[in-house]
């Protein structure tokens, strides 16, 4: 029945992933102890989620079309709400934000249209590696970020942490991740018109 993958508890936490997204941006721009804390719970919560809900889909027999759709896009949400907020913040350069978010934008707006076609595309590994990295590097900069207002009165970590968001290392990480999802899409890209083209013959 329709209804089932609508409801079913994967798919539940996966709509509970991109309720967070802005949540989590909301709280990254408050600049208090509290609000620190609670910006990386919920950030934290909504990447478990990425992880749970596949093995709960796997584990009850309740992969779907609908989940394979709403998974990726889900992490597409989440990452891009940490990114835009590290460009507002003056963390990340734009053009590297645009380039993952026009990535993700165009791969999920062509998954929509082969959807409406009956057919299903899921994420490649090249693909869940990405969402990996961008996961890590998303990580250190939150840390770097909400340790200081957690802790303050920390006089060797913070000033440390504060120095990383301004480093030659961060800005090499940026760089890195924004090379590999343009890669990673142009390689989801290929294989499928590989496949469409081999299908046809």
């Amino acid at each position: 029945m329709w209804h089932k993958p609508l409801l079913s508890l994967p798919n539940q936490l996966t709509y509970l992933r991109i309720l967070l997204a802005p949540v989590f941006y909301y709280l990254f721009f408050i600049e208090s102890q509290t609000a620190a804390i609670w910006c990386a719970v919920v950030f934290t919560i909504a990447s478990l989620t990425d992880w749970y809900d596949g093995y709960l889909a796997r584990k009850r027999g309740e992969v779907s079309r609908l989940g394979k759709f709403l998974d990726p896009l889900a992490d597409k949400i989440l990452t891009s709400a940490a990114f835009f907020a590290f460009f507002m913040a003056g963390i990340m350069s734009w053009w590297m934000v645009t380039i993952i978010v026009i990535r993700d934008i165009s791969l999920t707006s062509y998954r929509i249209y082969e959807e409406m076609k009956g057919k299903s595309i899921p994420a490649n590994l090249i693909a869940k590696w990405k969402t990996a990295s961008q996961i890590v590097i998303i990580y250190l900069v939150l840390f770097a970020v909400l340790y200081p207002r957690i802790r303050p009165e920390g006089k060797i970590l913070t000033p440390f942490l504060e120095n990383f968001l301004t480093s030659y290392l961060l800005e090499f990480l940026f760089w890195g991740i924004t090379i590999y999802t343009l890669f990673s899409g142009l390689v989801y890209l290929y294989e499928d018109f590989s496949l469409n083209k081999k299908n046809k013959a």
